[in-house]
């Protein structure tokens, strides 16, 4: 072989990542939620809802989904097991009051955490958290990253295994303790009062609508305060009872069906998790395999053009086609890999049953959006309240919440 072609091999040999640099990242020292260290006053324990989360499919293109390691079904499934553990991480901390995990279309809430996935697979979670008070002040947008912890998927069972993304939650709920110590006194003690003129507004605009006002900053401020036995308050405090009551059933729910899909969920993680790593070591096999086989490919030509009276060119030419056909080989033992996933996939989703709550001895079987079903919720509260109080409503309107209400199932149908 020539000293030009022995020159580029080496040089190839020493910029070709090696598979060994596939192997999972050893996991970075745990950052644990930041505890209560004494009992905390009424006024800071603001309570909490973690939204479900926006699966991140909507709007893909679906050729995609594939390479990308995505399964819309299991996706939204995620999309509600992720904030159950952001909400039992809160509730940990004893920093919080209530804590729930929430459809999408609640906002009247004393802070809202709401968010959208990138990725999910059982090697790497990445998604993006905001968090807004009901003042509408954004406290923060940000992204979390984490590659899994390897001990979580370790078979020892004389261990207590960590939960492969646990980082993930505590920095979330550091980052909400931290943005809550940035608040001034005034502004804690107003939140709870804002939150709750916010929903009677929703209840009832022009009843209630008058108590808040925008500021500059386009936040909601209090312009001035019911009176405290004024009788149309006092019944939407009744009226919240019952909404905070479907919420909670709805929390329980949630949590109900994250430890239903937790055993199977962690099985398909732990797989996936090697079968990643897997695919990483492919990929980069593959990417070497085919730049050594375009290498040799080129020196051979470029022997050939130089006269190679060995033939070492043609062998070159020859051993770089071989090279690259057996990239495409690990490429295609790849695409196997992908497609055990998604039939791992597929069963899970077969495992995961409808939401079904009980409101008021009546039956609710969420089978569609429970986002749809929260807001023919909230239109019966304002029917209810709107009734109670003799203010008018709006024969068509009564008509629609009538007809939502029996197709729900939910109590007044």
């Amino acid at each position: 072989m020539t000293r030009s072609l022995e020159f580029r091999l080496s040089l190839l040999l020493a910029v070709v990542p090696l598979a060994a640099a596939t192997a999972a990242t050893p996991p970075r020292p745990v950052v644990p939620a930041i505890q209560a260290t004494g009992e905390i006053p009424d006024e800071k324990l603001l309570d909490v809802a973690s939204a479900v989360l926006y699966s991140g499919v909507a709007g893909e293109n679906p050729s995609t989904f594939e390479d990308r390691a995505i399964f819309p079904d299991l996706r939204r499934a995620e999309a509600m097991y992720f904030p159950v553990r952001l909400m039992d991480t809160l509730q940990s901390t004893g920093n919080w009051g209530a804590v729930r995990v929430v459809p999408r279309g609640v906002d009247t809430v004393e802070v809202l955490v709401r968010g959208k996935i990138f990725e999910s697979t059982g090697l790497r979670l990445s998604f993006e958290l905001t968090a807004r008070d009901a003042s509408g002040r954004e406290w923060f947008t940000r992204k979390y990253n984490q590659e899994a912890d390897p001990r979580a998927y370790e078979e020892d069972q004389d261990q207590i295994r960590p939960a492969p993304f646990q980082q993930i939650y505590n920095d979330a709920a550091n980052d909400l303790l931290a943005a809550r110590q940035k608040l001034k006194p005034q502004q804690l003690l107003d939140l709870p009062v804002i939150s709750s003129l916010r929903f009677a507004a929703d209840l009832s605009p022009d009843s209630f609508g008058e108590y808040l006002e925008r500021n500059r900053k386009g936040y909601y401020v209090r312009a001035r305060s019911p009176a405290e036995d004024d009788p149309m308050l006092l019944r939407i405090g009744d009226i919240r009872q019952l909404d905070d009551l479907l919420v909670d059933t709805l929390t329980d729910h949630y949590a109900n069906f994250q430890l239903e899909m937790i055993e199977s969920y962690d099985r398909w993680r732990g797989f996936n998790f090697e079968e990643q790593l897997a695919l990483r070591e492919l990929k980069a096999k593959a990417r070497k395999l085919k730049f050594l086989g375009l290498l040799g490919i080129l020196g051979g030509v470029l022997e050939a053009k130089k006269g190679d009276r060995y033939g070492v060119g043609q062998v070159a030419v020859i051993a770089g086609a071989a090279a690259i056909q057996a990239g495409v080989g690990a490429g295609q033992e790849a695409k196997i890999h992908r497609e055990a996933l998604q039939e791992l996939a597929a069963s899970l989703d077969a495992e995961l049953d409808p939401m079904v709550i009980d409101v008021e001895g009546q039956t609710l079987r969420l089978t569609g959006s429970a986002d749809t079903q929260y807001e023919t919720w909230r239109e019966l509260l304002r029917q209810i309240f709107l009734t109670d109080t003799g203010l008018e409503i709006d024969p068509d309107s009564g008509t629609v919440l009538a007809g939502a209400a029996q197709k729900a199932g939910l109590p007044g149908s």
